[in-house]
């Protein structure tokens, strides 16, 4: 009975790891039945595969810690730089002001050169 209970285990077992590989079932040569009447065929394989996974996983969050840290130390310096630009206020306020002082220059240009001394020519 006891084997026929560990069978039951390990076919439920199947059917939950198929639900979580979706219709496919999971990579590699299905495991022995737990009442120890196999081997583990390939299981060493598949385990130092997940293993150098893992390391290269574990590079990768520390390279993005890292680059956190960085990006955390460079923000305060960019908002700093950010303050001290000019506001939309003023650069609508400048570009106004220019284009209404060269109007007026253009509209005043003869009164403006007579007043320097320098006719136009006719």
């Amino acid at each position: 009975m006891a084997h026929e209970t560990g069978i039951s285990e390990y076919q439920s077992t199947i059917i939950h790891a198929e639900g979580r590989f979706g219709s496919q079932s999971p990579p590699g040569p299905p495991l022995q039945p737990p009442s120890g009447g196999g081997t583990s065929n390939g299981m060493e394989a598949r385990v130092a595969k997940l293993e150098a996974h893992v390391q290269h996983i574990l590079g990768d969050v520390s390279a993005l810690k890292a680059d956190m840290r960085d990006v955390r130390d460079r923000l305060p310096r960019i908002e700093t730089r950010l303050d001290h630009l000019p506001g939309k206020g003023f650069i609508v306020t400048v570009v106004v002001a220019t284009i209404a002082l060269l109007g007026a220059l253009i509209t005043l240009q003869q009164q403006i050169q007579a007043w320097i001394g320098i006719a136009p020519h006719h």
